[in-house]
């Protein structure tokens, strides 16, 4: 199985980064603990997915993740698996704006890619 994510780089960094100071962070490494995590929670042998789905991801100032949805890509039972998994995520190091812990709304591109 061959699993390729496309994160931070393809955030919506330009306007966001203009927001916070900071992006929230999961687990020290977002590029590769977000979809490790993600890729870990779900059926991987139902799905042969080739482009991107962004999920849109709100965490609180604590890094709690309170609400997800699916911002570009279609509504599937891939789709809505991967939504659980973050809804389900244990939380991220909190978003920073001005040195404080802030609420923060950002969007995580994922692709998932299996050799079927």
């Amino acid at each position: 199985v061959l699993l390729t994510s496309i994160l931070l780089s393809s955030f919506k960094s330009t306007a966001q980064e203009r927001q916070y100071d900071t992006l929230p962070v999961f687990r020290k490494n977002t590029k590769v603990e977000f979809p490790k995590y993600i890729f870990s929670k779900i059926d991987k042998s139902k799905y042969k997915i080739l482009r991107p789905y962004f999920f849109e991801i709100k965490t609180d100032e604590k890094g709690k993740v309170v609400e997800a949805s699916l911002k570009n890509g279609e509504d599937n039972e891939y789709s809505k698996e991967v939504l659980k998994a973050i809804r389900k995520m244990p939380k991220w190091a909190p978003a920073q704006k001005n040195g404080k812990n802030v609420a923060a709304t950002f969007i995580a591109p994922l692709v998932f890619q299996t050799d079927k």
